[in-house]
C-alpha cells in the first residue's frame, strides 16, 4: 500500500509539473521583457507553444520581447502574434530582395548575366579567352592574344602569316644576294 501511495504522489507530482511548464516558459518569456537579464530559449518559446521560432530568428524575437513589457508578452497568443508579425516582415523583405535585388541583367538576352559577359551588347559572343577584344566564337586563335585571324586558313594566324591570303606560303625570308640588295624566299 505504502509503495502505491508514493507512486500516486509522484505521478500525480509529474503531471502537475508538465501542466505548469507552458506557464512557466510564457513567464520566462514575459520576465525578459521585463528585466532583460536571461533571454528565452528556443525551449522556452517551444514549451510556450509558440510556433515559427528557430535559431535563425530568435535573436531578433528576443530583441522585440525586449523592447515591450511583461504584460504585452503575458499570454500564448501575444507571443504568439509578435512572432508572426516579424516573420512576415522579414518575408515581406526577402521577397522584395529577391524579386528586384537578385535578378541579373543580360543586355542581349543570352543568357549570360552582363557582369559575366565580355561582350554584353552581341548575344553572339560572351567569352573573350586570350584578351585580345575577339570573341571566341569569332577568334580562330582564342588563346593567343597576339591572333585573332586566318584569312588563307593555313593554320597560321594573319599577323605571324608572311602572306595572309596565300595558304601556301606562311613564312618568307629574305637574303643578300651579292649585288647590295636582297632576295626573299617564301616557303
Amino acid at each position: 500500500m505504502f509503495k502505491r501511495l508514493v507512486f500516486s504522489a509522484l505521478l500525480l507530482s509529474a503531471t502537475q509539473g508538465y501542466a505548469q511548464v507552458p506557464q512557466d516558459a510564457l513567464i520566462t518569456i514575459a520576465t525578459y521583457a521585463e528585466d532583460a537579464n536571461t533571454p528565452p530559449t528556443l525551449e522556452d518559446y517551444h514549451y510556450a507553444n509558440i510556433a515559427d521560432v528557430g535559431s535563425h530568428n530568435l535573436h531578433a524575437i528576443n530583441a522585440k520581447v525586449k523592447a515591450l513589457s511583461f504584460k504585452d508578452v503575458d499570454t500564448q497568443a501575444e507571443v504568439q502574434n509578435l512572432v508572426d508579425a516579424y516573420n512576415q516582415m522579414i518575408a515581406s523583405v526577402m521577397g522584395i530582395v529577391t524579386s528586384h535585388i537578385l535578378t541579373p541583367v543580360d543586355t542581349d538576352g543570352d543568357g549570360v548575366p552582363d557582369i559575366n559577359d565580355a561582350f554584353p551588347n552581341n548575344a553572339g559572343e560572351t567569352t573573350d579567352s586570350d584578351g585580345d577584344g575577339t570573341g571566341d566564337n569569332g577568334d580562330a586563335f582564342p588563346n593567343d592574344p597576339n591572333e585573332n585571324a586566318d584569312s588563307d586558313g593555313d593554320g597560321v594566324g594573319n599577323n605571324a602569316d608572311a602572306r595572309p591570303n596565300d595558304p601556301n606560303i606562311t613564312e618568307c625570308n629574305t637574303f643578300p644576294d651579292g649585288n647590295g640588295g636582297t632576295v626573299e624566299v617564301c616557303y
